[in-house]
C-alpha cells in the first residue's frame, strides 16, 4: 500500500516535467502495485468462500453424527429398559403411551 502511494505521489510531482515518459512510468509501477493488491484480495476472497463452503459440509455431517448417535442411545436405552422390566417379571412398557380413560363418576 505504501508503494503504491509513493508512485502516486511521484506521478503527480513528475506531471510539472511536462513529459509524458516518465510520468508514464510512475503510474505503470502504480498500476502494477494496484494490480497485485487486487489479485491478493480476489485470492483471499476465493479462500474465504472455500473455507465457508466446507464449513457448512462439515457442521452437516457433525449433525448427521450427533442425531445417528441419539437416535442409537434411545434405541439402547429402550432395550435396556425391556429387558430390565422382563427379568424383574413386569410386563415391559408399551411402545406408545395410551390415553387414559376418564375417572370419577363418570366412569362408572
Amino acid at each position: 500500500m505504501l508503494t503504491s502511494r509513493h508512485a502516486l505521489v511521484e506521478a503527480r510531482a513528475l506531471v510539472h516535467l511536462f513529459r509524458r515518459e516518465p510520468v508514464d512510468e510512475a503510474c505503470a509501477r502504480g498500476t502494477k502495485v494496484a494490480d497485485a493488491a487486487l489479485a491478493q484480495g480476489h485470492a483471499a476472497i476465493e479462500a474465504f468462500y472455500f473455507r465457508h463452503r466446507w464449513l457448512g459440509v462439515s457442521l452437516v455431517g457433525i449433525a448427521f453424527v450427533i442425531t445417528s448417535l441419539w437416535l442409537k442411545l434411545r434405541q439402547v436405552d429402550r432395550r435396556w429398559r425391556q429387558r430390565l422390566a422382563h427379568d424383574r417379571g413386569a410386563p415391559s412398557p408399551p411402545a406408545s403411551r395410551p390415553t387414559s380413560a376418564p375417572t370419577g363418576a363418570a366412569a362408572e
